[in-house]
């Protein structure tokens, strides 16, 4: 049961039953069981089409860990005041199973229409974060994890050179600026935040307008570093156990994929 909730938390598109069963290499027998069990207690649910994803009941897990995590709840209070100061949508996002997950998000107040999305998942190339996420990992690394696919050829990120060149920009800046990755009218900043050994556990971002970023990212950028410094001192004091365990995640899941 557990392998097929953590299966679907990862994935990135629906599974019907069988080609789950094909993705774990279980028998269907087994995996249609599973299911229907977890259907009945709310932990999936199904689509008239026939597949499965995540239901009410562990969206209602996630909100409990939450309020008793004191690191996300005070990286919350961080994001609504930098929101407050810049107008700006604001996230948390970390580095999970090779591709940007976003942990928090909250909406700006100037564009209400640009909507941050909380726990989505984005291919690492196509965004600003992994910039300052992926900071310290090797090139082997970043080349036997992230996949070819992930890269898009006409974008401003096409191949791992490109990436790693950008990483080591963002070093040297402190932070990092993209335009368009996702979608062309939109621009992001993102700076790290940084544990006890000043590994970047996490990346704040700001969502805005391209046509704006060029005007407003330096009158931004103190308020977003104010944050993350924030955010740093905190990690010295309080556990967070999701990003001990991404950071940890994303060095072994590396060192296994030179492995294979």
């Amino acid at each position: 049961m557990l392998d097929i909730l953590e299966k679907l938390f990862e994935a990135e598109t629906p599974y019907s039953r069988n080609s789950l069963a094909s993705a774990m290499g279980v028998p269907r027998s087994t995996v249609y069981t599973l299911v229907d069990q977890l259907l009945a207690r709310g932990w999936l649910e199904q689509s008239p089409n026939g597949t499965i994803t995540l239901g009410h009941k562990s969206g209602l897990l996630g909100l409990a860990y939450r309020c008793h995590t004191h690191f996300e709840q005070t990286a919350n209070e961080v994001l609504l005041q930098l929101v407050e100061e810049t107008g700006q949508a604001a996230e948390l996002n970390v580095v999970d199973n090779w591709q940007q997950l976003v942990v928090l998000a909250i909406k700006g107040t100037e564009h209400s229409y640009l909507q941050p999305m909380m726990g989505w998942r984005f291919p690492l190339p196509t965004t600003v974060s992994s910039r300052v996420l992926l900071d310290g990992v090797p090139t082997d690394r970043l080349s036997a994890n992230i996949p070819a696919t992930h890269f898009a050829p006409e974008s401003e990120t096409p191949d791992i050179e490109a990436l790693v060149s950008q990483i080591e920009h963002a070093r040297s800046k402190g932070f990092a600026i993209g335009h368009g990755l996702i979608d062309r009218h939109i621009s992001v900043m993102a700076v790290p935040v940084r544990d006890s050994a000043s590994a970047c556990i996490a990346a704040i971002s700001l969502i805005m307008l391209s046509e704006e970023i060029a005007t407003k990212a330096e009158t931004m950028r103190p308020a977003m570093l104010h944050a993350a410094q924030r955010l740093s001192d905190t990690l010295r004091v309080i556990p967070w156990p999701m990003g001990v365990h991404n950071l940890a995640k994303l060095r072994s899941a590396s060192e296994s994929g030179l492995s294979q």
